[in-house]
């Protein structure tokens, strides 16, 4: 709802995906994939800007990116800002 009250503001989330309750002790990530997403997934993708996970087993893609991306999203971000004032 913030989102929707001011659009230019950047929602961002950070998590390891320790994933969901292994079934037959496989892990499973709590982000699903592009094909197979999680309602979590589904929820991130339309209300955040970004969702910046640090785990190698998770299948990234969308606004679902390895952690190391945020730097350069922040930067563009900021850019974008500054092109606006």
């Amino acid at each position: 709802m913030l989102k929707q009250l001011n659009p230019k503001l950047k929602v961002i989330f950070a998590s390891p995906d320790k994933g969901r309750q292994a079934k037959n002790n496989i892990w499973c990530s709590e982000w699903g994939s592009e094909d197979k997403p999680t309602k979590d997934r589904l929820l991130a993708e339309h209300y955040l800007d970004g969702v910046y996970i640090n785990n190698k087993g998770t299948c990234l893609g969308g606004k679902i990116k390895n952690l190391e991306a945020l730097p350069y999203d922040l930067s563009k971000w900021f850019l974008e800002i500054k092109k606006e004032e």
